[in-house]
């Protein structure tokens, strides 16, 4: 004979059968959730235009590192 699997209380009955009903309200809310999405994506623009310049200055500093070695290099060999 098996033992009868327990009866979850009426309380947590609730508490999930909320939770659930909750998490379906947020997956319907598609005005909130396209909201949210453009926020964010909005969010990561913003941050990838900050570091943006530093990454251009960055680059801009290694080719002029770059041209100057490559000066000074040729201005020995010709000596």
């Amino acid at each position: 004979m098996t033992t009868p699997e327990p009866v979850p209380s009426v309380e947590q009955q609730r508490a999930e059968l909320a939770a659930t009903v909750d998490e379906l309200a947020q997956r319907v809310d598609v005005p909130a959730r396209t909201k949210a999405a453009a926020h964010e994506k909005v969010e990561a623009a913003k941050q990838t235009a900050a570091e943006k310049p530093q990454i251009v200055a960055a680059v801009v500093g290694s080719v002029v590192a770059a041209l100057t070695v490559r000066a000074v290099v040729r201005r020995r060999r010709r000596r």
